[in-house]
């Protein structure tokens, strides 16, 4: 995680994920959830895959959300994320499936 270079008040996330199962699987959603200093939940926004791949990476598995994700192989995100402030110091990361409305 960054400062976003072209806006202030703005983080980037770069991460990649390794499919380490043994069957190919559809690219799953993202789940970002912000909590407070009492570690309640504030804020979540669940991103699609179309949303968080790089696509402009080299190593990114695949252009089109829709396909497989092989095991093994490497999916690369980055996420834009507006500074949720002092107030909420903590985040985690989850995957989660797609709703049935997005599946190919």
């Amino acid at each position: 995680m960054t400062p976003h270079p072209d806006f202030q008040e703005a983080w980037r996330l770069q991460a990649e994920l390794q499919h380490q199962g043994d069957q190919a699987i559809t690219l799953p959603a993202l789940l970002v959830t912000f909590y407070d200093h009492q570690g309640d939940t504030v804020a979540a926004r669940r991103f699609s895959p179309a949303e968080y791949q790089n696509t402009g990476n080299a190593s990114s598995t695949t252009q089109h959300p829709a396909q497989e994700w092989q095991p093994g192989s490497m999916v690369s995100l980055t996420l834009d994320i507006t500074d949720p402030g002092s107030g909420l110091p903590n985040f985690d990361m989850s995957l989660a499936p797609l709703p049935e409305e997005t599946l190919p």
